[in-house]
This record gives C-alpha cells, structure tokens and sequence, in this order.
C-alpha cells in the first residue's frame, strides 16, 4: 500500500505495479508551467519519479508538416515543441547518456498513456547551490554548466533519437523563433489592458524581426535543449566530472541557434546572474564560434525575452498563475538590455511606441 494520497489512476497504478513500485510511498510534487505531473516514489533503498504526461492533450509538430498546416495545427506545431510526449523525454535522454553527461536512466515507460518511471536525481537544484554558493563556488557552477552545453552543441545533430519509439529533432527555424516572439503581441497588451496592437504596428515588427534573425537563422544548428536554466539542472555530488551536473526538462530539444542554451542560461529571468559570469561565458561562446557570434547573441537574447514576456502574461492571465508577474521586472532588464544596443534600435523604438510597459 502506498502511505501519501495522490490522483493516480487504476492504469497508472498498474503501470507501477508492472515496474514493481506499486507499494512505494507516493509523494505528490509540484508541478512547472505545463500539465506535466510528477511524484516520487520512495521504498526501502531506493525512490523514483512517476512523470505523468498526457500524450492526448496537445499534437506535436510533424516533420512533414508545411508552414500552412503548423500555422493550423496551433502553438506546439508553430514552435515544434514535443507536446509532453514520452517518446520525446525518452530518446532525448537515451541520447544525453551515450554523449556521456547526466540525463535520468528510464526505468519503465508507457508511452500510449503518457507514463514514464525514471531516475531520481533527488533535490539539490542548482539554482538552490546558487543561493548559498560564493563568487568563486557561482563561476565553477556556471562553467560546468557551460561546460556540458558546449559538448552537447559539439555533438552531431542526429535525425531521430531513441531506439524503441524514435524521435525527430527538428530544425528552429523563423516560425520558431517569431512564434515566441509573437506571444508578446498576444498577450503583452492584456496584461496591461492596453488595445490590441494594430495591423500596420504588427506588419512593422514582422520586418524588424525578419531583419534581426536573418543572420541568426543561417548559423549551422546544433543540439539545443531550449530550457537550459538553474531550474532544470542538478547537483549530483557523487558524480564527477561533467556528470556532476543533471539534466532535466529537455524534451523539447531541438536543432537550434547554439546562441540559445547560453542566453537561457545566463539572462536566467528568475535570478540575478552576476554580470562577470554572463560575460565571461558569451566570450566563451564567441572564442568558440567567431566573434560575428555576438551579434547574434543579442538577437537570440531580445527574441527570447519577449517570447518569456509572452509566455508569463499568458500564465498569468488565461492559466490563472499570477506568480510568474514577479519574474516580469527581471525579463523587462533583461530585454532593455538588449534593446539599447545600436543593432535593435529598430525594436526599441517599435516598443516604446506599441508596448511602453516594456521600457520604463
């Protein structure tokens, strides 16, 4: 018998009766910004998480899907994102594991009912050992994290991974990077209830953004995680090495601008990121890829941070998650930022027309 109360359905609890964790403890977790659910389960020895991910509740992108057909089939298609499907967090991690750095060993999966039982990293987050760590504890932190992104960017981009149900990576491409920027458009003006933004102001930040990613989109692409921040990282003490650090949350992963994993890790909109680390990693990156690569970063960065400005009012206005509007003052510096450099004056000017909130 199980000693916590949960929601887990008969299916579910025969998929844990399968793997032989149906008298484990199961401790409900809480939760992140999609329907994933997540328990840990614990018994004598040993725990594991239950992810429960609804494979029904939204489609993912096609590989043959024409830009017409993503544009119909909504979010997820538009910004090729895996849906919560287990097939993607499967082989993603099946492929992380063989390059040599610390993703969760899968221990059972059912991908028809979303189910996946794997390993247990345990608590200590990076972004907690971040709180207490000192300035040269931070650094060693961060250039781990560096570290395995870079070796992940240097590894061939494959077309499929997994083995038992294979995966497409798909390519980050304009719709991509304009779909998360369009989120702005959408839900910037509801937050503040300003009107919507007009047709000729849209049409506008179409060419300033087709402008800004041009050279950004013609960069070879590389194996991007997407959500690569403190959040979804863990410090596992007993493994050395690149593997000190876990992997989480990756199933999205995608061939993209090697600008991205960087910004999200170093302009992390929920903590202050020391500006020493931020720039020392962005010359890492710019000593690895050429020195044009600066340019781009500060594209990647602007595009992301009215895309996380997007995607934060939509939590806090149709999710009804208010707590995300604390992080709003951290991505309005993060995007000013980027915006006072000479190259997006076109986009600074754009928002302190349409969408002022954003610059004062």
């Amino acid at each position: 018998m199980t000693t916590a109360t949960h929601d887990l359905t008969t299916n579910q609890m025969a998929f844990l009766q399968a793997a032989g964790w149906a008298r484990a403890h199961i401790q409900p977790l809480s939760g992140d910004a999609s329907s994933r659910r997540y328990y840990r389960l614990t018994q004598p020895g040993h725990s594991a998480l239950l992810m429960v991910s609804p494979p029904g509740e939204h489609q993912p992108c096609l590989p043959t899907a024409t830009a017409a057909e993503r544009r119909a089939l909504g979010p997820n298609a538009q910004m090729r994102l895996a849906a919560n499907r287990t097939e993607a967090f499967v082989g993603v991690a099946q492929w992380l594991r063989d390059l040599g750095v610390s993703a969760p060993e899968i221990l059972a999966v059912d991908h028809p009912q979303g189910l996946a039982l794997v390993e247990d990293f345990g608590e200590a987050l990076l972004a907690q050992a971040l709180e207490t760590a000192n300035e040269t504890e931070t650094q060693t932190l961060y250039d781990l994290a560096a570290d395995i992104a870079l070796v992940i960017q240097q590894a061939p981009v494959p077309k499929t991974v997994g083995t038992d149900a294979p995966w497409p990576i798909l390519s980050m491409d304009e719709m991509v990077l304009r779909s998360g920027a369009d989120l702005m458009l959408d839900w910037g003006p509801r937050l503040s209830a300003a009107p919507p933004v007009s047709d000729a102001a849209r049409a506008d930040w179409d060419r300033i953004w087709s402008a800004l990613l041009g050279p950004a989109l013609a960069r070879t692409p590389v194996m991007t995680l997407r959500d690569y921040h403190a959040e979804n990282l863990m410090v596992l003490p007993d493994r050395p090495g690149l593997r000190h650090l876990g992997l989480l949350d990756f199933q999205d992963t995608i061939a993209g601008h090697p600008a991205w994993d960087l910004v999200m890790l170093v302009e992390d909109v929920r903590r202050d990121v020391p500006d020493s680390v931020r720039q020392r990693l962005i010359t890492r990156w710019c000593d690895h890829y050429g020195a044009d690569l600066a340019a781009e970063i500060t594209a990647i960065g602007a595009v992301n941070a009215v895309r996380i400005w997007g995607v934060f009012a939509r939590l806090a206005m149709r999710d009804h998650k208010p707590r995300y509007l604390a992080f709003m003052p951290r991505v309005k510096q993060i995007l000013q930022r980027h915006v006072h450099t000479p190259e997006l004056a076109p986009l600074r000017q754009w928002l302190a027309q349409h969408q002022p909130e954003v610059m004062t």
